[in-house]
């Protein structure tokens, strides 16, 4: 019997299983910049187009890896340009995490630990771009 998409519920599908691979790409330091982008672009659209959902198995336990993997995101830098990318990209699944509507799920530490990386990341952009800024006059 073959199965369509159709058939599949996504909220039945299982978070950490589905997450897993594009956790595996978001830690490992070997990944280059413009995959571990697609990867956060992945999870990213998993958040924003309810593939995920409160009723998903494992919920709370994928969002504390996805936590996790979002703020010790290792990659092979490559380019400033495509590095910067990454960057953002990283942003964004920790906004959408924090903003989105399965944000209740995640524990405090997590919270903290995304806001943390958030602000430091951002600093860090700033002072890059001063430094530039600087640098060219």
């Amino acid at each position: 019997m073959l199965i369509s998409s159709r058939d599949i519920d996504p909220s039945e599908l299982d978070a950490v299983a589905l997450l897993h691979p594009f956790l595996e790409v978001i830690r490992s330091p070997e990944t280059s910049g413009p995959i571990t982008a697609t990867a956060l672009s992945s999870i990213d659209k998993f958040l924003t187009y309810s593939i995920l959902s409160h009723s998903s198995p494992n919920l709370p336990l994928a969002m504390a890896q996805l936590s996790t993997a979002g703020t010790h995101c290792k990659f092979e830098a490559s380019d400033s340009v495509s590095d910067e990318v990454v960057l953002l990209k990283i942003l964004d699944v920790l906004r959408n995490c924090l903003t989105g509507r399965l944000a209740s799920v995640l524990s405090d530490e997590s919270v903290c630990e995304m806001m943390e990386t958030g602000l430091s990341m951002c600093c860090q952009m700033r002072l890059s771009g001063t430094s530039k800024t600087g640098s060219s006059s």
